[in-house]
């Protein structure tokens, strides 16, 4: 088969961790891994350097999927890292200032070119236990994750801090909730107090973010640079914060 415009999507992503996610752009993030994923092993040239790209690889970059996503830079590298912690992706090491390599997971039982055998199939359902423990597991992230906020909300959230990523704060902010078990009475007065935190550029006097290594990020377009250039890069904890340190 020289072409392959179609791929196949497992009913099993019901149960997913991605499909399952408040916030779709993770699901939508998936979903364009999938399709820019090579069906077949090629070669490209990037920077002068040939690279060769395995079935089910993919280059990412940051601006080049944030504009093909519609989303910020930011979400886009958080619903990418959300795949890696949930086990979807794995990354290659990369040559230095060329984008990352990410291997989809189990690429081979979901997209091979020959249909699926009938052992196969058996093997990739998941188990009625299993499925039970998973869907109680996500009802309970959920009771967890109960930031829920309307258009206007956002919108307005934009408006009071307007050099703040506000879509990408919200997503740390419900895995701080989920990983902390917390709960609050006024979501929105928590979130505002969310991104006036010091760690927010939302005054002249703040300073955006402070890494590791002591190096302090007066705005986030100072950040993005350094991020975009590779000389820093960062971390998603388990508690939902992220940690910039740099790329020696």
């Amino acid at each position: 088969m020289k072409n392959r415009n179609w791929l196949k999507l497992h009913r099993k992503i019901l149960s997913s961790s991605c499909f399952l996610y408040d916030n779709p752009a993770v699901l939508k993030v998936w979903i364009y891994c999938l399709v820019t994923a090579n069906f077949k092993e090629s070669t490209i040239l990037r920077g002068g350097t040939e690279i060769v790209l395995s079935p089910g690889q993919f280059l990412y970059s940051r601006t080049g999927w944030s504009k093909s996503l519609g989303l910020s830079e930011g979400l886009a590298r958080h619903c990418i890292d959300l795949l890696v912690k949930w086990d979807q992706l794995t990354t290659k090491v990369s040559h230095s200032g060329l984008p990352t390599i990410y291997q989809i997971k189990n690429w081979k039982d979901y997209q091979s070119e020959e249909e699926l055998t009938t052992n196969v199939t058996t093997n990739l359902q998941p188990k009625y236990n299993q499925s039970t423990t998973t869907s109680k597991n996500d009802k309970n992230d959920k009771k967890l994750n109960t930031i829920v906020f309307s258009t206007a909300q956002i919108l307005e959230f934009k408006k009071q801090f307007p050099n703040t990523d506000v879509d990408m704060e919200l997503e740390k902010a419900k895995d701080y909730l989920k990983a902390k078990g917390k709960t609050y009475k006024d979501y929105s007065a928590f979130f505002r107090n969310w991104l006036r935190s010091p760690y927010q550029s939302n005054g002249p006097n703040q300073n955006y973010c402070v890494a590791s290594d002591g190096k302090v990020f007066k705005t986030k377009e100072e950040l993005d640079k350094a991020l975009s250039d590779g000389v820093y890069s960062y971390q998603t904890q388990s508690s939902g914060d992220l940690v910039f340190y740099p790329v020696i």
